[in-house]
């Protein structure tokens, strides 16, 4: 007899195995709790979906989960933890630029993935108070430059909760930074170069990177093949605009232009339907 599934258990089922595909590693656990979001080693740790799970409540859910794949699949800690900075402002920008990188990859070739970290964003923010916001702080500085950073990789605005903080920091941060972000753009597919022109941009902020002279002058060596071979290192230049390609997901057909997923890929890319979990045709656009 076929075991019955709730549709909450069906939402995760199909959240987990899309994350896996996204990641492209078949070695992650993907559990649900209470705690935040997170991932430490090859354990992913995703929020309990509630049981009456509301459409904006899933894509937030879904691009907490979007972003923790695509930091597995994108991201190279040995590479990272050589580059990032000691002082806790400038790492704190040097993180987040790093999660607009590997974000970046993954929402201009998935269209649902933007909109589900696009979602995600919008609550974090409004969560954190960003609406209420007047004047710019030191503690917006961050998420200012990763926003502004996102807009420019992925011709996304800012998360309508954060647009105001970004509107207060965009002429100061564009006047010190911009040459630098049109840089990121170009070095997004390779996580040496691009970590690299992070901390330029850092000091071109006026930030102390927090580090011995001798550490950073490293940021000037050639790393020849040692930059090729990262798991970082995109085979191929991305566009400058996104394109509806679901690089990454198992099982995608393609005839006559449009995208034919298996469950998974289309319980993904496609907004969730409160308990409708019946034929395919009921799911498909």
């Amino acid at each position: 007899m076929t075991q019955a599934f709730s549709p909450t258990e069906i939402f995760k089922r199909a959240t987990a195995s899309t994350l896996r595909a996204i990641a492209e590693r078949d070695d992650v656990t993907v559990g649900f709790g209470p705690e935040p979001a997170g991932v430490a080693g090859t354990r992913v740790k995703l929020p309990n979906p509630a049981r009456d799970l509301p459409a904006d409540e899933a894509a937030q859910l879904r691009g907490a989960e979007d972003s923790l794949a695509l930091r597995l699949r994108y991201h190279d800690d040995a590479l990272h933890s050589k580059r990032v900075p000691g002082n806790a402002l400038a790492r704190a920008v040097f993180e987040g630029l790093e999660q607009a990188r590997v974000e970046a990859l993954g929402s201009r070739r998935m269209v649902g993935v933007a909109a589900n970290l696009g979602a995600m964003l919008d609550e974090q923010y409004r969560r954190q108070g960003f609406e209420r916001i007047t004047e710019r702080t030191e503690s917006t500085m961050a998420e200012a430059v990763r926003l502004l950073t996102r807009e420019a990789l992925t011709r996304e605005p800012p998360p309508p909760s954060a647009r105001r903080v970004v509107d207060l920091w965009r002429p100061w941060l564009e006047g010190k930074i911009g040459k630098d972000i049109s840089e990121l753009e170009r070095m997004v597919s390779d996580q040496d170069g691009y970590a690299r022109v992070t901390r330029r941009l850092i000091q071109d902020l006026d930030l102390d990177l927090g580090e011995l002279e001798e550490s950073s002058s490293d940021d000037n060596q050639g790393q020849g093949e040692e930059r090729n071979q990262h798991r970082g290192n995109i085979d191929r230049q991305l566009p400058a605009h996104r394109r509806p390609v679901c690089s990454g997901i198992e099982n995608v057909r393609v005839f006559d232009g449009n995208i034919h997923l298996d469950f998974a890929a289309r319980e993904r890319l496609f907004p969730f339907r409160h308990h409708n979990f019946g034929d395919d045709e009921s799911r498909r656009r």
